[in-house]
C-alpha cells in the first residue's frame, strides 16, 4: 500500500503517514502507545489530601457537635484554608462532600406553582359556542353616545 493511499484510508495528511512509518522503524511499536498512560496525578498527595478533608468534615467535635453539620461549600473552603493551611476550590471540596453523601444547605428560590385557569374542553373537537345578539336599547344608546362624543362623528 503507498503511503496516499493510507493517509486517505486513515483521514491524515501523506506527510503525517510518512513521518509515522520512520519513527516505527526506529522505535517499533512504541509509537502506538498514548504518552500519557501510566502516569499519575501530578499531585502526588491528593489522595491524602481527601482523606484528611473527609476526616476534618466528619470527625471534629466542639461540645460534642459537629460545627460542619450546616455549612455551605464554600465557607468550608474558606475555613480549611484559614485554619487548617489547606488550599482547595469550592468545586473539588464540593464534589468530595457530595461523593461522601452531604448536600449543602444552600437556599434556593421555591418553584413557582402557578395554576393556569383552563376553560372547558367542548364535547367535540371543534365545536364553538355562539351567540345571537339582539338589537336592545342598550345597544342602540351606546353607539350613538359613541358618535356624539368622538370628534369624527361628530355633525
Amino acid at each position: 500500500m503507498k503511503t496516499l493511499q493510507a493517509a486517505i484510508m486513515l483521514g491524515v495528511t501523506q506527510r503525517t503517514v510518512q513521518l509515522n512509518i520512520n519513527r516505527y522503524k526506529a522505535l517499533g511499536d512504541k509509537i502506538f502507545i498514548h504518552g500519557n498512560t501510566g502516569k499519575i496525578h501530578h499531585d502526588e498527595n491528593i489522595e491524602q489530601r481527601k482523606k484528611i478533608v473527609t476526616d476534618i468534615f466528619l470527625n471534629t467535635r466542639i461540645d460534642g457537635e459537629n460545627p460542619f453539620e450546616n455549612i455551605t461549600y464554600p465557607l468550608f473552603t474558606r475555613l480549611l484554608h484559614e485554619i487548617y493551611n489547606i488550599a482547595c476550590s469550592k468545586g473539588w471540596v464540593g464534589k468530595l462532600l457530595r461523593a461522601i453523601g452531604y448536600t449543602s444547605p444552600k437556599l434556593r428560590k421555591p418553584a413557582k406553582i402557578c395554576e393556569h385557569l383552563y376553560r372547558e374542553r367542548k364535547k367535540y373537537a371543534g365545536e364553538l359556542v355562539q351567540y345571537r345578539i339582539i338589537a336592545s336599547s342598550f345597544f342602540l344608546s351606546s353607539s350613538i353616545l359613541f358618535r356624539t362624543m368622538h370628534p369624527v362623528f361628530k355633525q
